[in-house]
């Protein structure tokens, strides 16, 4: 599994698997609700590696120190934040008016690297711009013999030529392998429903 962070501010700073180790999502409620809140808030808690570049001067990860600092009166403390957790299928978390709560640096004299955690909100009147999207097709399609399903998988392009020489059952077996959501079997049923 590999993480993809992209933060678009007054510059645009992207992040790989090289860097990020780990990602956590949380939609949340005040704790004393009792029915559902208008009082939500979503926060992604980043953690990773510290790098810098060549020189060590330019830190990639310095940038972030950087955005934790700026004071909440100004614009640019506000930037559009997107996680791609890459997975099958692949996720995308878009916070369009993200801020950071909170940042920390812990460093290892035996290690020898640090690391980083970063939390990071979205602004509490904009929480229903937060878009969550998964790509079931981000993926190919598996075949037959590695789903453990008798005959051929026929990739026409569409999702009605995986039905070739398979029952619908077979398919979503298949897909459920794959995405044990069912995300995937549900968006291919729901389009062949509709032909």
């Amino acid at each position: 599994m590999g993480f993809n962070l992209k933060i678009e501010g007054q510059e645009t700073l992207t992040y790989d698997k090289n860097i990020i180790g780990n990602i956590q999502a949380a939609l949340s409620s005040p704790g004393d609700s009792r029915a559902k809140s208008t009082n939500n808030y979503m926060t992604l808690v980043i953690s990773g590696k510290l790098h810098a570049d060549q020189g060590g001067a330019n830190s990639e990860t310095v940038q972030l120190f950087k955005w934790a600092q700026v004071p909440a009166e100004k614009e640019e403390a506000y930037r559009k934040v997107t996680v791609q957790v890459e997975v099958t299928p692949k996720r995308t978390i878009t916070l369009d008016k993200a801020f950071v709560v909170d940042y920390k640096e812990a460093y290892s004299s035996q290690s020898g690297i640090g690391n980083f955690t970063i939390v990071i909100r979205q602004k509490a009147d904009t929480i229903d711009d937060v878009k969550v999207e998964s790509d079931p097709m981000s993926a190919a399609v598996p075949s037959a013999a590695a789903a453990g399903v008798s005959g051929d998988f026929v990739s026409t392009g569409s999702q009605a030529g995986v039905m070739n020489n398979i029952g619908r059952a077979a398919v979503t077996a298949a897909l459920n392998k794959v995405d044990p959501s069912g995300t995937a079997a549900a968006v291919v049923q729901n389009s062949l429903d509709k032909k």
